[in-house]
């Protein structure tokens, strides 16, 4: 065997163990100083291109004893750092950068707990985190705070100062659930929801608050959620307290009617309904009315005289409810030189 072939074995060995430490990067990278009193690494079992089985080992720093070992998905190119350590306690609410580990105080007790990115598939393939809390001097996985962790969009924030745990998750560019837990005795319960649904052709903001065991829920008005200048006509009707507003939606025409803590108790045209609805305007001098009818019940919405109100005739009966002058604002002839597509106008001769 000649010097020439050698050097050529030589060389193609080399070329094979620079393409194998290419194709399969370092097994062993350790996790940067993350917390006081905890070490770990990260070891590959297993990679897919930019993808990797990995377990994460975390270590009391004092003793050196295991305290945590589990397996996770992660990414080489994002969770690896170029100097070849792991990135930790980077937490970005709610879209950034999360870390593969982070150590904080999640349950608030004045202890360090440790969260775990196990892999990306909470909302919209976002990060998912298995927390583990401290107890008896060891590091116990905590499910309900894991639930909050993988369920919504990536880790959840929390506020220590005020015991709380807040998450988001969300379905396109019209759907958001917003959750607030208070953290008592270490152990998160549900304090507040807000959903907000704008599907379809209104908007709506749903709010559930726990008070003493029982839940309260308040819907917000859909005309609050719009600009002012969507608003064309409202009013206070004088015995009951409620308020008639009359707003503009999408070029359609709405009305609504609020009980005294804002609420929403009867719209026109509804949700639910599959066609859009018709109002008629008419004005014969000063008097003028706007009408459409609900079922079997005709609603009209006058305005005359430094008068307000709405009638509602039934098969057999007329009901009239009147209105709180000064409480008025806007002008149902404003109707007239807006475009509305569900409108129909009358001029009286």
């Amino acid at each position: 065997m000649n010097k020439t072939y050698n050097k050529k074995i030589i060389l193609l060995l080399l070329f094979m163990v620079s393409l194998f430490v290419q194709l399969y990067p370092q097994k062993t990278y350790n996790i940067k100083d993350f917390s006081r009193l905890y070490t770990g690494k990260v070891y590959i079992v297993d990679t897919d291109n930019e993808d990797a089985i990995a377990k994460v080992r975390i270590f009391d720093k004092a003793s050196g004893i295991l305290l945590i070992e589990t397996e996770v998905e992660m990414d080489i190119s994002t969770d690896i750092e170029k100097n070849g350590e792991i990135d930790s306690n980077t937490l970005e609410i709610p879209y950034g950068t999360q870390s593969l580990v982070i150590c904080d105080d999640f349950n608030c007790d004045g202890t360090d707990d440790i969260a775990i990115k196990i892999g990306n598939f909470s909302c919209y393939g976002g990060p998912a985190f298995d927390v583990y809390v401290s107890k008896n001097g060891t590091l116990i996985k905590d499910n309900i705070l894991s639930e909050l962790a993988q369920d919504y969009c990536g880790m959840f924030s929390f506020d220590c100062e005020n015991k709380e745990i807040n998450v988001m998750t969300k379905d396109g560019c019209c759907y958001h659930l917003y959750r607030t837990y208070n953290i008592i005795n270490g152990i998160p319960q549900l304090k507040k929801e807000v959903e907000e649904n704008v599907y379809g052709f209104f908007p709506k903001i749903t709010t559930t608050e726990m008070k003493d065991g029982k839940e309260y829920i308040y819907e917000k008005p859909f005309w609050a959620i719009l600009n002012e200048k969507d608003n064309v006509f409202q009013f206070t009707l004088q015995n009951s307290g409620k308020t008639v507003v009359l707003f503009l939606y999408n070029q359609y025409l709405i009305y609504t009617l609020l009980n005294k803590e804002g609420n929403i108790e009867f719209m026109y045209p509804s949700d639910a309904d599959q066609e859009v609805k018709e109002f008629r305007l008419t004005q014969n001098g000063y008097k003028k009315e706007l009408t459409f009818s609900n079922l079997d019940v005709k609603y009209t919405i006058y305005e005359f005289n430094r008068s307000v109100g709405i009638e509602v005739y039934t098969k057999k009966k007329l009901y009239e409810m009147k209105g709180d002058w000064e409480s008025k604002t806007g002008d149902l002839s404003a109707l007239e030189d807006l475009s509305v597509s569900n409108l129909s106008i009358i001029k009286s001769e």
